[in-house]
């Protein structure tokens, strides 16, 4: 089960979606559909649900970026040499809290609870970026540094920029 915005759906934007926890392999506490790797899960458990969901949203999940997230604004260019770092390759990085890219096909992945997920998408410079925006990252502006980074690195007019703002859990749900 997951979810999508359909504006960055539009005219074949960016694929993306928003996973819930159904209909995955892992179990325990970590049931069904655990998407982290440092819950204490089966490596292999993550990179099959991992496979779930690419098949379900359409990417190739062997190509998937991790952020490394620390509650920062810290908003890092992503290109093909990322690929897979996080879930099949080791990080080099310390922190990154929003991934920006312009190439096709690289999966960019955050994770949520009770903080924030952004996608924030250009369809004329087909750029896109993740960002996870807890309330420390929220309050230094890593939304609009994403938006501006996107401007630097690729050109992006932010009049240009859809905006998903993702499910968050709170007091309510």
């Amino acid at each position: 089960v997951w979810f999508s915005a359909p504006r960055l759906n539009a005219d074949g934007g960016a694929v993306h979606g928003f996973s819930s926890r159904l209909g995955g392999v892992s179990r325990g506490y970590l049931t069904s559909l655990n998407l982290g790797t440092s819950r204490g899960d089966q490596m292999e458990h993550v990179r099959e649900n991992w496979r779930r969901c690419g098949e379900a949203v359409g990417f190739d999940s062997t190509k998937t970026v991790f952020s490394q997230q620390v509650h920062r604004d810290d908003v890092r260019v992503v290109t093909e040499a990322d690929c897979g770092k996080g879930l099949y390759r080791e990080r080099d990085y310390d922190s990154a809290d929003g991934l920006v890219t312009n190439c096709p096909g690289i999966p960019l992945a955050i994770f949520s609870a009770d903080c924030i997920p952004v996608l924030l998408y250009d369809p004329v410079k087909k750029a896109i970026a993740a960002v996870h925006s807890g309330w420390r990252g929220t309050s230094l502006g890593i939304a609009p540094q994403a938006v501006q980074k996107l401007a630097a690195r690729y050109g992006s007019d932010p009049h240009d920029i859809l905006v998903a703002i993702g499910p968050g859990i709170g007091p309510c749900c």
